[in-house]
C-alpha cells in the first residue's frame, strides 16, 4: 500500500471514528428515541414501511419516501423494531456519506493532503438545529448525500447523465428539499459551462437539462392532481414560502413593499452570525484564501457550486421563512473551499520541495492562516462535543420499551386508546415486540369506551423530565376527599411529609392527619427539575468531550451546560406523632386537585423513608398504599386525562407502570368534573 493511500484510508477512518463517536456519545444509555419530536415521525413511517395499517396512515411521507421505503425494507428483513432501525441509520448514513465526500474529494483533487485536510475537519461537522447538519441522519441528511453525488456524478463522471439522472431522482424522493438542490446544480453547471468553460455547445445541453426539469416540475403538479405522484413542485414551494412572500409576489402595484421585504429578508440572512462569521468574519480569510486557490488551480466544478449554493441561499432569504433550512448545502461546500485552501497553506508551510520554495509573502500570510486554521478546528470541536451534550439530554423520554413492547404483545383483542400528541404516536408502533395487529385508538372518547370498559386499555403518560405535553394524566383528588398513604407502622416521633413537584401551587387547605394528630402548617421552596445523569455516559470519552464542567479558553459556559427541565416547587410539614399508627390522611380543603410527583414521608428519628412516587412506582404497589376516600368510600387512586377525550369526567384505574407510560382500565366517571 503506498503513502499516499495510507493517508487517505486514516483521515476517512478518523473521519468515521469521531462522528460514530458522536453519535455513540449522544445514545449511549439515552432514554428514549433520540430527539423525540421529529424522531418520532421518522420511526412511524419506517413502522408503516414495515406493516402498513389498514384503516390510516399516522403520519404521511409525502416528500420523504425514499428514506422510510428504504430503512422500513431493512427493518423489515432483519427483524428488529422501527426505533432500532432508526438509531441504526445514524451509523448507516455517517459510513454513506464519508464515502461520499470522499468521492467528491479525490475528483476534485487528489491530493492525500487536501483530502486528508478535508476529511479531518468533516469529522467535525455538526450542524446546529436550524438547518441540521451530520449530527441529525435523517431525510434533509440524504438529500445532501444525493446532492454530493449529484455533483460528483454531472461535473466528474464520463457519463454524466447515466449516473447524474437516478441520483437526482433519489435526491428528489428523498426530502423535498431536493426540488432546491436540483435547481442549484442545474445553477452550478450553467455557471460552470457559460462562465469559467464558456463551452456554447455543452451549454446547450445545460438549457436542454432546465427545461427537462421545468417539465418534470410541471408534470409533478399535474400527476399529484390526479392522486398519481407524492407530491408537487409547486405545493412544495408554497408551503415553504412565508406568508409576506406569498402576499407581496401576488399584489398588484405593491414593488416598494416587494422590494423592502426583500432587503428586510436579505438583512436578516446575512447579519446572522453562522453567515457572517465566514462571508465577513472570523473565517473569511480563510475563505478567501481557499476561493484564491481553487480558482487558481482551475477548480471550477467547485467554484461553481459555491457560487450557485451561496446564490441560492440569498435568493430563498425572502422567499420563506425559514431560509436557514437552506444553508445546510452552503456551508457544506464552504468548508470544501476552507479545506482547499488550509491543505494549500499546509503545502506552503511543510510539504515543499527544494524545486517549488515558497516565497517569503506567501510563508507571511501562511503563518497566520494556519493559527486561524487552528482556531477553526478548536471552534468546530467545542461545537461537536457542546451541541452532543445538549442533544443528549434533549427531551428524554423514560419508559421501559422491551418490557411495554412485551407487555403489548399479550394483549391481542384488546383495544387500545392511546392519549398523546400526534407525533408522539410513533413511539408506540416502533417498540420491539409483535405489537402490530393491536388495534391502536388515538385519542378514543371517553363514552366510547364506558360503553365496552372491559374491552379496553387506555395508555396514558406522565412525563418527568421530559417536555410539559398535553394530554397528561394526573391522579384525581376532589375537594374534601383525603389521600390515604398505607405504611409500615409509624412509631411515636418526629417526621416530615414532602409534596415534591406535585403540581399543587399553594398547600393552604391540606390538612394532615396521623392517630390524633392534624397539622396544617407548610413551608414551601422552589424547586429546579433536572435530568439525572448517573450512567448516562460512555466509559471511554475522548479529549474533546472531557472536562464538561469547566468553560474552554474562550468560551464562557462549560460544555454540559444543559438547563433545567422546568421549576417547580416543593412542600413540607414536619410534626410530632404521638401514638403509633399504620396510615397517614391528607385532606384536600381547597379546591378539586390533580396532582403528579412525589409524597416523600420521614421519620426523622431513625431515617427510614416512605416514597409514593406518581411519575414511576409499581402500580400494584400505589395501588396497595395509596387510596382515595370521599364521603366514606375507600377506592384506589383514580386518573383523569385533561384533555376532552377521553372527557375530563372520566376516571381511571392504573394497572400498569412503565416509567413515564402508564395503562389504564376505566372505572367510572365523576359528575363534578
Amino acid at each position: 500500500m503506498t503513502k499516499q493511500k495510507t493517508i487517505i484510508i486514516v483521515a476517512t477512518l478518523f473521519f468515521l471514528i469521531v462522528q460514530w463517536y458522536g453519535v455513540f456519545f449522544m445514545m449511549y444509555n439515552h432514554p428514549g428515541p433520540l430527539g423525540i419530536d421529529d424522531a418520532l415521525a421518522y420511526i412511524s413511517n419506517i413502522e408503516f414501511r414495515i406493516a402498513p395499517p389498514a384503516e390510516y396512515i399516522l403520519i404521511p411521507d409525502r416528500d420523504q419516501i425514499l428514506f422510510s421505503l428504504a430503512y422500513g425494507t431493512l427493518a423489515r428483513a432483519l427483524g428488529i423494531s422501527a426505533t432500532a432501525m432508526f438509531h441504526a441509520n445514524f451509523y448507516i448514513g455517517l459510513f454513506l456519506m464519508g464515502l461520499a465526500l470522499l468521492l467528491f474529494l479525490k475528483k476534485t483533487d487528489r491530493s492525500p493532503l487536501f483530502i486528508a485536510v478535508a476529511l479531518g475537519i468533516f469529522a467535525f461537522y455538526e450542524g446546529k438545529g436550524s438547518y441540521h447538519g451530520f449530527f441529525w441522519v435523517v431525510p434533509s441528511f440524504y438529500a445532501i448525500l444525493f446532492f454530493i453525488l449529484s455533483a460528483s456524478a454531472l461535473f466528474y463522471s464520463k457519463h454524466r447523465i447515466l449516473f447524474s439522472i437516478p441520483l437526482v431522482a433519489m435526491m428528489l424522493l428523498t426530502h423535498s428539499t431536493g426540488l432546491y438542490l436540483a435547481v442549484v446544480l442545474l445553477g452550478a453547471l450553467l455557471i460552470h459551462e457559460g462562465l469559467f468553460l464558456r463551452h456554447g455547445r455543452r451549454l446547450k445541453y445545460v438549457l436542454w437539462a432546465g427545461i427537462l426539469f421545468i417539465a418534470i416540475a410541471v408534470g409533478s403538479d399535474y400527476l399529484h392532481g390526479l392522486h398519481l405522484f407524492p407530491f408537487s413542485f409547486s405545493k412544495t414551494i408554497e408551503s415553504k414560502m412565508s406568508p409576506d412572500a406569498v402576499r407581496m409576489i401576488t399584489a398588484e402595484n405593491d414593488w416598494r413593499a416587494l422590494i423592502g421585504h426583500i432587503g428586510s429578508e436579505l438583512l436578516k440572512t446575512v447579519i446572522r452570525h453562522d453567515f457572517a462569521k465566514y462571508y465577513y468574519g472570523l473565517y473569511t480569510p480563510l475563505l478567501a484564501y481557499g476561493i484564491y486557490y481553487i480558482i487558481r488551480e482551475r477548480k471550477y466544478p467547485l467554484a461553481s457550486i459555491f457560487i450557485a449554493v451561496l446564490a441560492g441561499q440569498l435568493t430563498m432569504a425572502p422567499l420563506t421563512e425559514q431560509s436557514y433550512r437552506f444553508f445546510y448545502p452552503l456551508e457544506i461546500v464552504t468548508w470544501m473551499v476552507i479545506a482547499y485552501g488550509v491543505a494549500k497553506m499546509l503545502e506552503t508551510l511543510f510539504f515543499r520541495d527544494i524545486r517549488q520554495q515558497s516565497t517569503t509573502r506567501e510563508w507571511v500570510l501562511a503563518w497566520p492562516l494556519l493559527t486561524l486554521s487552528l482556531l477553526f478546528v478548536y471552534n468546530a470541536a467545542h461545537q461537536k462535543a457542546s451541541h452532543g451534550w445538549l442533544f443528549k439530554f434533549y427531551n428524554p423520554r423514560y419508559s421501559d420499551a422491551d418490557a411495554l413492547g412485551s407487555w403489548l404483545h399479550e394483549q391481542q383483542g384488546k383495544s387500545l386508546a392511546t392519549y398523546t400528541p400526534e407525533t408522539y404516536r410513533g413511539y408506540y408502533l416502533g417498540l420491539p415486540g409483535g405489537h402490530r395487529d393491536l388495534q391502536f385508538r388515538f385519542n378514543a372518547s371517553g363514552e366510547e369506551i364506558a360503553k365496552h370498559p372491559e374491552e379496553w386499555l387506555v395508555i396514558g403518560e406522565t412525563r418527568k423530565y421530559g417536555k410539559p405535553t398535553k394530554p397528561e394524566f394526573r391522579a384525581y383528588w376532589p375537594l374534601h376527599g383525603k389521600l390515604e398513604l398505607k405504611t409500615t407502622a409509624l412509631s411515636p416521633g418526629r417526621y416530615k411529609l414532602e409534596l415534591i413537584d406535585t403540581g399543587i401551587g399553594n398547600p393552604d387547605g391540606l390538612v394532615v392527619s396521623a392517630g390524633n394528630t392534624s397539622n396544617t402548617i407548610w413551608q414551601s421552596k422552589g424547586l429546579e427539575i433536572t435530568i439525572p445523569e448517573e450512567g448516562s455516559y460512555p466509559p471511554a470519552l475522548l479529549p474533546w468531550y472531557w472536562n464538561s464542567d469547566k468553560p474552554w479558553p474562550l468560551y464562557n459556559s462549560p460544555l454540559n451546560n444543559v438547563p433545567p427541565v422546568r421549576s417547580s416547587t416543593q412542600h413540607s410539614m414536619k410534626f410530632t406523632l404521638a401514638e403509633k399508627t399504620d396510615r397517614l390522611t391528607i385532606t384536600n380543603h381547597r379546591q378539586p386537585l390533580f396532582i403528579i410527583g412525589e409524597i416523600l414521608l420521614t421519620n426523622l428519628n431513625t431515617g427510614r423513608r416512605s416514597i409514593f412516587d406518581l411519575y414511576r412506582g409499581d402500580a400494584d404497589t400505589l395501588n396497595a398504599n395509596l387510596a382515595l376516600v370521599r364521603n366514606g368510600m375507600r377506592r384506589p387512586i383514580l386518573w383523569n386525562c385533561n384533555k376532552s377525550a377521553p372527557g375530563k369526567q372520566m376516571l381511571f384505574r392504573l394497572e400498569k407502570n412503565f416509567e413515564e407510560v402508564k395503562v389504564f382500565s376505566y372505572y367510572g366517571s365523576d359528575p363534578e368534573l
